[in-house]
């Protein structure tokens, strides 16, 4: 700006005179634009409206039943799994347990080709995690122990991690932490994935 001598009028540089309201919020409408158009993305990702190339296959892990034979997860190719890793000492594991518990019931009624997984890290293997499925009453879930660490093959640093696989093997998801499973949106994407597999 620049300063009017004392007989004439302040007069502000062109630069200087104030925006027009219209000006000053058109900036800040496009940024709010843009935030929900890039989250409105994230979101429809997640839900699966988007193909997503070149996916990453699976490692063809194993682990344990409770007689001591290996399952492998190749064994459930056709099948749409969701792939939970978890430990009795993990507390986010404790607090996410009985929801995925429901949802494994659900799904055994409403979604067949859907299964879930449970492999466990503890190294006592089924005596840590036999009381803890009795206490919560996680029956449901098809639990086994990853007694060779199979979860690091993954990338799994933290517990619990799930990971959602096709029914061709291929990782579509991942979900890192502690997650409320009764999430409709959880349901929504399962369905989507089953359906669109169903149907290829």
């Amino acid at each position: 700006w620049r300063r009017g001598s004392p007989t004439t009028p302040f007069t502000p540089a062109p630069s200087a005179r104030a925006l027009p309201p219209s000006s000053r919020i058109f900036p800040i409408a496009m940024l709010a634009l843009v935030g929900a158009i890039v989250l409105g993305g994230v979101v429809l990702d997640r839900l699966g409206y988007f193909q997503r190339d070149h996916r990453k296959m699976a490692p063809d892990v194993s682990f344990y039943d409770r007689d001591g034979g290996a399952v492998h997860l190749a064994d459930y190719r056709g099948k749409v799994v969701l792939l939970n890793f978890w430990a009795t000492w993990c507390g986010p594991c404790v607090v996410e347990a009985p929801s995925l518990a429901a949802l494994s019931d659900e799904l055994k009624r409403t979604l067949p080709d859907v299964v879930i997984l449970a492999p466990a890290l503890d190294d006592k293997g089924f005596k840590a995690t036999d009381p803890f499925v009795e206490k919560l009453h996680l029956e449901s879930l098809a639990v086994f122990h990853d007694k060779k660490k199979e979860a690091f093959k993954f990338g799994t640093r933290k517990l619990p991690e799930t990971w959602l696989i096709s029914r061709e093997g291929e990782i579509l998801d991942r979900f890192v932490g502690e997650v409320d499973w009764s999430d409709p949106q959880i349901y929504g994407l399962l369905e989507k994935v089953a359906k669109k597999g169903a149907q290829t």
